[in-house]
């Protein structure tokens, strides 16, 4: 094979793997905070845009530290704070913002940790593990408590 049909080759596998790459991140639902600073009590929203209507109704919103979130397996554990429900079930969701007043929480970094769920397995997920370490959308997923 040539040198210059190997590079062709190369090329168009890297250019499939970043299409296909770009469609998995834009169909996952990437929420943001409406603020990145903000006390216990003040009023916080959690935007949804674009790729929510890829979920079922309900999506639990949880408020996590980010020490915490890797660790995060289900719901139930203690170390979430829910801060809200967007839909009800089996309802097909589209673009929402979920408002809630910070919880009186230790002050530091928090993310979400937003369950649905999934369609296949019938069993609660997160959607979002992770993601506020990503480069590009993590900073808009970290909120800061102050005091």
């Amino acid at each position: 094979m040539s040198a210059m049909r190997r590079c062709l080759l190369v090329s168009a596998v890297a250019l499939s793997a970043a299409c296909v790459m770009a469609s998995t991140a834009e169909a996952k639902a990437t929420p943001r905070f409406t603020k990145q600073i903000a006390a216990p009590g003040e009023r916080v929203g959690v935007v949804f845009e674009r790729g929510i209507e890829n979920y079922l109704a309900p999506l639990e919103v949880y408020l996590v530290a980010t020490k915490d979130e890797p660790f995060i397996r289900v719901r139930s554990d203690r170390r979430l704070t829910r801060v809200g429900t967007l839909g009800r079930r089996g309802e097909i969701l589209r673009p929402a913002t979920v408002v809630f007043r910070v919880p009186r929480v230790e002050h530091g970094s928090y993310t979400l940790a937003v369950f649905f769920v999934g369609s296949a397995t019938g069993r609660w997920a997160n959607a979002v593990p992770g993601l506020w370490r990503d480069s590009q959308l993590g900073p808009r997923l970290v909120l800061r408590v102050s005091r």
